[in-house]
C-alpha cells in the first residue's frame, strides 16, 4: 500500500529508468517474487513506466506561461489551467497532451499547473487510500496554493483523471 501510494514521487525517477522500473513484468519470476514481497498480483502486469513523460513533450504544445494566462484571464479571453495528474502525465502522456491541443483548439490559453519545484502538483489520492491522511493533507494544500492564484481570476482548472477530481470535490 505504500509504494503504491508514493507512486506520485516515484514516477519521476522511474521515467528517467524505464527500463529498469519495468524489469518485473520482463524477467521470468520477478512478478511472483513481487507477489510475494510486496503483494502485487504476479496475474496482472503493472502500468509500463515511460521515457515520453507529458513533461517531456510539453515544449512541443505551446503552452501558456503563468503570467499569460492569467493576462488572458484579466483580458476576458478564454484561459484553462491543466491539471496533469501522475497517472496521465507519466503513463498515458497522450491523453493529457491531446486535452491541451483540444483547449487549445476550443481558443483558450492553456497553462499546466506546476509547483515551484517544476513537478506537477498531486491531489493525494493515493495517499488517503492508503491511510497516510497527514501526508495526503500536506499534498492537498501544496496542489491548493498552486492553484488557488488561477481559481481566484476565475480560471477554469481542467484535469482528466476522475479519481483525481473526485479527491478535489469531495476531500477538500
Amino acid at each position: 500500500d505504500r509504494l503504491v501510494a508514493r507512486l506520485p514521487d516515484i514516477a519521476p525517477l522511474a521515467s528517467r529508468l524505464p527500463w529498469l522500473f519495468n524489469l518485473r513484468d520482463r524477467i521470468p519470476g520477478a512478478a511472483a517474487l513481487g507477489e510475494r514481497w510486496l503483494g502485487l498480483s504476479a496475474r496482472r502486469s503493472l502500468p509500463r513506466f515511460r521515457g515520453d513523460t507529458f513533461a517531456a513533450q510539453a515544449g512541443s504544445l505551446a503552452l501558456a506561461s503563468r503570467a499569460d494566462v492569467l493576462a488572458a484571464a484579466a483580458r476576458g479571453d478564454n484561459a484553462a489551467v491543466l491539471f496533469v495528474d501522475t497517472f496521465n502525465g507519466y503513463f498515458e502522456s497522450e491523453n493529457t497532451c491531446d486535452a491541451a491541443r483540444v483547449l487549445q483548439a476550443a481558443g483558450y490559453a492553456v497553462h499546466v499547473a506546476t509547483q515551484p519545484n517544476g513537478r506537477s502538483p498531486c491531489c493525494g489520492r493515493t495517499l488517503l487510500a492508503a491511510g497516510m491522511a497527514v501526508q495526503a493533507k500536506e499534498r492537498a494544500r501544496a496542489l491548493l496554493d498552486t492553484v488557488m492564484p488561477f481559481v481566484d481570476a476565475g480560471i477554469a482548472i481542467v484535469g482528466l483523471e476522475p479519481s483525481c477530481l473526485l479527491t478535489l470535490r469531495d476531500e477538500y
